[in-house]
């Protein structure tokens, strides 16, 4: 369902409509604080007509909005008439943005660099999906966001790591900061969905991105603060309902499934031996339902392996 939303703006319609090199999507949840990110930028589009904001604010009373509109060249802000899902933050960006590249970023990024002949770079090539920054904690220490991908028995685990190199693939985003090339986004259906753990809504959304033949990659000369250092990867819990669900919707190479499978059954037997029948139920819905999954996903171009090996490449 499309969310419904008002708009208001400091510019007039038809300069709106201009082409934009970028677009800048700052998403505020209930209780933000904006004021370091709104400052970082403020430093970096002074004089900048060709990049607009678009704030996407869930709380239209909670801040100044009409103090920006002088202090930005192209301010838009955007009010929700309810909390929105990650997925749903994406695509009224891309829907409402007047640039084909977006980036996205809340008010726990504030950006060190903004470096546009860099970005140029990659706007041209055909396999840009996504890009995530460098990312630094307020410290001044780096954050790794290299996140490498590993199988073992079927499930997915990831290390991440900071190896200088201007590009580099990545699996996800570990934060939500990242670019999105927009035709990408609005013409393929990635069917995200939201998880509690934020790190698997971005594994997922970097992982679909993949199996639509897209890359995902870090670009070094793009800096940026975050202000918290939330967990940044993942490994196998058969504890956590989240991660084994991450599974069930995402992998679908015949042996990897087969070897989750046999975990899983393990997992059944034990929860139906303990009387957790919660976990039984969850458990059975997963094994049950493998097959219908593995034919919905099975319309994306790329293999699973495949991703495997083009990210894991230290050539790439």
């Amino acid at each position: 369902m499309i969310p419904i939303y008002t708009e208001v703006s400091n510019r007039e319609r038809a300069f709106l409509r201009m082409p934009k090199q970028l677009s800048l999507v700052l998403y505020l949840k209930p209780l933000a604080n904006p004021v370091a990110t709104l400052n970082s930028l403020y430093q970096l589009l002074q004089g900048r007509e060709d990049i607009e904001l678009i704030l996407i604010a869930e709380e239209k009373d909670a801040y100044q909005y009409e103090n920006l509109m002088d202090r930005f060249p192209v301010l838009r802000v955007i009010f929700p008439e309810n909390t929105l899902s990650f997925p749903q933050v994406i695509r009224i960006g891309c829907q409402e943005s007047f640039s084909q590249n977006v980036m996205f970023l809340d008010d726990r990024v504030s950006l060190e660099t903004l470096p546009m002949e860099i970005f140029s770079l990659y706007f041209e090539d055909p396999q840009y999906g996504v890009m995530v920054p460098h990312c630094f904690s307020e410290k001044g220490e780096v954050i790794p966001s290299q996140v490498k991908p590993v199988l073992r028995n079927g499930f997915l685990e990831t290390v991440s790591r900071d190896k200088p190199q201007n590009a580099i693939p990545v699996l996800y985003p570990v934060h939500f900061c990242f670019i999105v090339n927009k035709e990408m986004f609005l013409s393929r259906e990635l069917g995200i969905i939201e998880y509690d753990n934020p790190l698997y809504t971005l594994a997922e959304f970097g992982w679909r991105v993949w199996k639509n033949g897209f890359w995902v990659i870090q670009v070094r000369q793009w800096k940026v603060i975050l202000d918290t250092v939330s967990q940044t990867e993942m490994a196998f819990s058969e504890k956590d309902g989240e991660y084994l669900l991450f599974h069930y919707r995402n992998i679908t190479h015949r042996s990897a499934v087969r070897k989750q499978n046999t975990v899983l059954f393990s997992l059944l037997v034990r929860s139906l031996l303990t009387l957790k029948w919660g976990i039984t139920g969850k458990i059975w819905g997963y094994l049950t339902s493998r097959k219908r999954i593995r034919q919905e996903l099975g319309v994306f171009p790329i293999e699973d392996l495949a991703i495997f090996s083009i990210i894991n490449n230290e050539k790439a």
